[in-house]
């Protein structure tokens, strides 16, 4: 399959596209048809790479996708192909403490799409059948995509740890960011 993809970290430039591995759904996975994938600031921090970051390459990144249902693995139920879907980027990858009690984004096997794991910036992406979610009905693939990283982050920091509730009052500083314009809304 066809992604734009990078090799070694870097900035803009060591950037390709091209053919790379294309991933099977295992059992309890599904194969989504990338429709539009959203550029998120955490793409460019990942492309140029951190200490300790490691990462099968070739890599590309990606974590806002909406899409199609492609393929279904083995024992998933209830995703047909063709299905509008949006991707949940926080893939848990094992039960422990952390996610018994909700907090899966804490728990050492938590891993992001696009960050940690192969993304969505190619024709396709395989995700667990779980961090699907049904598209209504009138929104647009690219509009479906944009809010996805920066939604989740936001409610996590809202509404998860802050415990914000109705009446209760925010200051939110650097409104022009991402998180900071969906935690207004």
């Amino acid at each position: 399959m066809k992604a734009v993809y990078f090799e070694k970290h870097g900035e803009i430039d060591v950037l390709r596209y091209g053919d790379v591995p294309d991933a099977a759904p295992g059992p309890g996975m599904v194969a989504v048809r990338v429709r539009a994938c959203a550029l998120n600031y955490l793409d460019i921090w990942v492309r140029r790479g951190w200490p300790g970051l490691k990462l099968e390459m070739p890599h590309w990144c990606g974590a806002d996708v909406a899409g199609e249902v492609a393929e279904v693995g083995p024992g998933v139920t209830g995703w047909t192909p063709g299905r509008r879907v949006v991707v949940d980027p926080g893939i848990t990858t094992v039960e422990d403490e952390y996610t018994h009690r909700g907090e899966a984004s804490v728990s050492p096997g938590y891993r992001v799409l696009g960050e940690h794991l192969r993304g969505a910036a190619a024709e396709r992406v395989v995700v667990p059948a779980g961090n699907l979610a049904s598209m209504p009905e009138g929104i647009g693939f690219a509009e479906a995509a944009a809010p996805l990283l920066v939604g989740l982050t936001a409610w996590r920091m809202l509404i998860h740890r802050a415990a914000l509730r109705p009446g209760e009052s925010v200051l939110v500083v650097g409104a022009g960011g991402g998180v900071n314009s969906m935690a207004i809304q």
